[in-house]
């Protein structure tokens, strides 16, 4: 139910506008998709956190 929710929302003109009006692009991900984009992200942040001193780390 959600996810039809948030793809109908990602397509709405006017939540197009409000999110471009703050910089803020739409791209929308599901399932296997966004679990992957998660995964990359999550790693990719960690990296900089630690390379910055914001977190020790493992």
């Amino acid at each position: 139910h959600y996810i039809d929710v948030f793809r109908k929302a990602s397509k709405d003109p006017r939540v197009q506008k409000q999110m471009e009006a703050k910089g803020t692009d739409i791209v929308f991900m599901a399932g296997a998709e966004y679990g992957r984009f998660m995964d990359q992200n999550f790693a990719r942040l960690k990296k900089l956190a630690i390379d910055i001193g914001m977190y020790k780390g493992k």
